[in-house]
């Protein structure tokens, strides 16, 4: 009984499609994120701008609302939660049109994979700067989608914590 290996095309076919489906992963985590800390700035702009709540708060209170609404409205503006939403939303879309175009192609040649690798490449480009520990809960949710969890790499409480605020560059065990 023989075993038979993948074949090199095979290989690159299942790496490329996985790190196509981290990237969805990936995109899709940031655009959430960035859409509720826009929400957040917006509900604490609510209520900080309130006129009512002014008036009807402790003594007080009147000298650190208007700071609140300021400070608040001030990162949400430098920021950019909604532009950096948005730019996520456009790349999470460009990777699911290219792990689409998996589904379509039937007999795999080199030049097919060639062609996916060059796209994907051009849609890294556009790409800002990739935040390891959120590179790796998403490389690990695409190990554990496929069964493979004696893959999986760790990542300890701190980098789950701030994986969307914070780049790691030093994680234990490197991704792949």
């Amino acid at each position: 009984m023989s075993t038979s290996r993948p074949s090199e095309t095979d290989a690159r076919k299942r790496e490329l499609r996985f790190t196509v489906r981290k990237s969805v992963l990936y995109h899709d985590y940031r655009r959430k994120f960035y859409r509720t800390a826009q929400s957040l700035v917006h509900f604490i702009g609510l209520v900080a701008g309130s006129a009512a709540i002014a008036q009807v708060a402790p003594n007080g209170w009147d000298r650190w609302v208007p700071a609140v609404f300021v400070i608040s409205s001030s990162i949400a503006l430098v920021l950019r939660f909604s532009d950096k939403a948005s730019d996520h939303s456009d790349l999470y879309k460009r990777f699911i049109r290219l792990e689409r175009k998996f589904i379509k192609i039937a007999d795999w040649t080199q030049d097919d994979l060639n062609a996916l690798e060059s796209e994907m490449l051009e849609i890294e480009a556009d790409e800002p700067s990739i935040y390891s520990a959120l590179n790796r809960t998403c490389h690990n949710e695409v190990l554990r989608s496929e069964g493979l969890y004696k893959e999986l790499q760790p990542l300890d409480l701190r980098h789950r914590a701030f994986k969307h605020f914070w780049n790691f560059h030093q994680l234990p065990v490197k991704c792949r």
